[in-house]
Parts: structure tokens; C-alpha cells; sequence
């Protein structure tokens, strides 16, 4: 399977977060803002603060704290495994598909009626249109040897549901 390393540097995070915002930053990065933030908390990159942005389009300059000194490590280096199955669909087979697929003789016909029903479909509209009672829902009581259901009338008023 394909992998991509990914390395992420202390100093260059710092100077792309505080530069740009992080979703945009994790795009560049293939990663979601959140794994963006949890490395960068690894790292000791401070972020920049809500708001941060609104206020620099609003024309207030606000200043990056400096990058604190750091013990831990300098770099984070992650291999992200790329599927195969990600990749696009082959436009030729798409092409050929659609092809097939307009050509009448290939289309597939719902009819208006149901010929020959199984006698379970016929046994649940009886029961469904002539029920027995009904529960405290006011839907009808389920009826032995029928689907167990409930239709609205204004569903059951119009051709077979099923």
C-alpha cells in the first residue's frame, strides 16, 4: 500500500501558523485543524488565539509571541497510508456505462401494477384497509399472517405500498 511521510518542524509550523490560518495550514498538510493542533501542541508551537484573524482583516495589528524555547522534540515525522480505492474512477469505463445505460433497450421499467403479489403483500393491504382495531396510537392492531406495519391513509388511499 502507498504511504506519505509527513514531517513536521518546530520552527516552520511557527512561522505557518501565525502566518496563515490553520485550516489552511492543515490543507497543505492533507490533515484536519485538530491533528494540525494536537502536533503543534507536541511541538510547544503556541496558536494563534481566537479571534486572531478577525482582528487582522479588521486592520489591528497584533503581535506573535516569540517561539518559546523547547525540550521536547523538534520534529514529528508521521507516514499516512494512502488507499487505492481513493483514486478516481476511470473515465472511459464511466463514458462506456453511461452509454449502455441511455440506450432504451437497456433501461429498466417499474410497472403501475403488481401481477401475481406473494399472498403475505395480499394478507397485509387486507388487513392494513379492513383492520381489526386499533391500539392506543390509533394504528391498526397487526393481524396474524401479515406484515406487521403501520401506513398512513393517505398512503394506503393510493396504489399498493408495497
Amino acid at each position: 500500500m502507498p504511504h506519505v511521510t509527513l514531517r513536521y518542524e518546530r520552527a516552520k509550523l511557527y512561522q505557518e501558523v501565525w502566518t496563515e490560518p490553520v485550516t489552511k495550514v492543515a490543507k497543505s498538510y492533507g490533515v484536519s485543524d485538530v491533528a494540525l493542533r494536537k502536533i503543534c501542541r507536541k511541538l510547544g508551537v503556541p496558536m494563534p488565539p481566537l479571534g486572531y484573524w478577525m482582528k487582522l482583516a479588521a486592520g489591528k495589528k497584533i503581535p506573535a509571541p516569540p517561539l518559546p524555547k523547547h525540550t521536547g522534540p523538534t520534529q514529528i515525522v508521521r507516514q499516512r497510508f494512502v488507499s487505492d480505492d481513493a483514486a478516481e474512477p476511470d473515465p472511459a469505463h464511466l463514458v462506456a456505462r453511461r452509454e449502455f445505460e441511455g440506450h432504451p433497450e437497456n433501461r429498466i421499467v417499474v410497472s403501475e401494477t403488481l401481477d401475481m403479489p406473494h399472498p403475505l403483500i395480499v394478507a397485509t393491504e387486507r388487513a392494513l384497509r379492513r383492520p381489526k382495531g386499533r391500539d392506543a396510537r390509533d394504528l391498526p392492531i397487526a393481524q396474524r399472517r401479515a406484515l406487521d406495519m403501520a401506513v398512513s391513509e393517505a398512503n394506503l388511499r393510493g396504489r399498493r405500498v408495497f
